[in-house]
């Protein structure tokens, strides 16, 4: 968990930039409907795949960290650290990426919106070690104070969500493009 956390505070200036919105290098520049729809259903499939990978990130942190009993295996531990810092600096990025596009004013607030999608997971990520570090110590004081049993199990499964009511947003918002578009 210690190196989970090492690995998100690697990409601090990132998460600051995302922050503050700066945008060091601009974005292509989008101005007609076509080509602004297929790159918002791109930027919307990359985050499910980035999603994804966590799942499958997480399937590995639980053949790496074993059975009670077996050891686990430290480098494939560091492996799973190493890209879980990675997969959030990528929706970072990402959404540095989705802000920094160039397009047309009637697009700026489907934009806007769709820059916000990955927020929850990004937050959920960062908590993630803190909070299962925690968890264990507060278990361990527990065993040693003889207060729950020593093969007491810990749940320490991320879930992670994009946040509903940014979807929810996001769809008014591309409602209302399309009503502005046709008329």
């Amino acid at each position: 968990m210690q190196m989970m956390q090492d690995e998100i505070e690697k990409h601090e200036y990132l998460k600051r930039d995302c922050d503050y919105s700066i945008i060091i290098k601009p974005g292509a520049f989008i101005s007609e409907p076509i080509p602004f729809t297929e790159w918002q259903q791109e930027k919307i499939g990359q985050v499910k795949k980035v999603i994804e990978s966590l799942n499958h990130l997480f399937g590995a942190f639980h053949y790496y960290y074993g059975e009670p009993g077996v050891p686990s295996d430290i480098e494939g531990l560091y492996y799973v650290a190493h890209r879980y810092g990675e997969l959030y600096a990528s929706l970072l990025e990402w959404i540095i990426d989705v802000r920094s596009t160039n397009a047309s004013e009637i697009y700026s607030q489907v934009i806007q919106v769709l820059s916000e999608l990955p927020l929850k997971v990004i937050e959920q990520l960062k908590a993630y070690p803190e909070t299962s570090m925690r968890l264990i110590r507060e278990t361990e004081s527990k065993i040693a104070a003889g207060s729950i049993e020593k093969e007491t199990n810990i749940d320490l499964t991320l879930h992670v969500s994009i946040d509903n009511s940014v979807l929810a947003r996001l769809h008014e918002e591309i409602n209302e493009l399309q009503d502005n578009l046709l008329n």
